[in-house]
């Protein structure tokens, strides 16, 4: 997943205005699994925590990725297992 730069500053300039601390987070939900995951960072610390690639910055899921990821004191992370993902159309 790639956190875009442009998003970024979308996000930086909207708190500016709201005086609010801008906070990226990504919901990854794992249908076969009934996992779902959340992570949280301040953007002002994402570029010490994320990989910079071309257009923004890099979350990756790997086993070695998470692992890593967690370790830092700047990301939050909750994980929800067995959970209902899924069961019922919107209909």
């Amino acid at each position: 997943m790639i956190v875009e730069d442009i998003h970024i500053k979308k996000l930086e300039n909207f708190s500016k205005q709201f005086g609010i601390t801008p906070v990226f987070a990504a919901v990854i939900c794992i249908a076969g699994n009934k996992t779902i995951h959340l992570f949280m960072m301040p953007i002002s610390k994402i570029h010490n925590i994320l990989p910079k690639v071309k257009n923004g910055y890099s979350l990756r899921f790997g086993k070695k990725r998470i692992g890593e990821l967690l370790q830092n004191g700047n990301v939050d992370y909750s994980s929800w297992e067995n959970e209902e993902i899924g069961a019922k159309d919107f209909a």
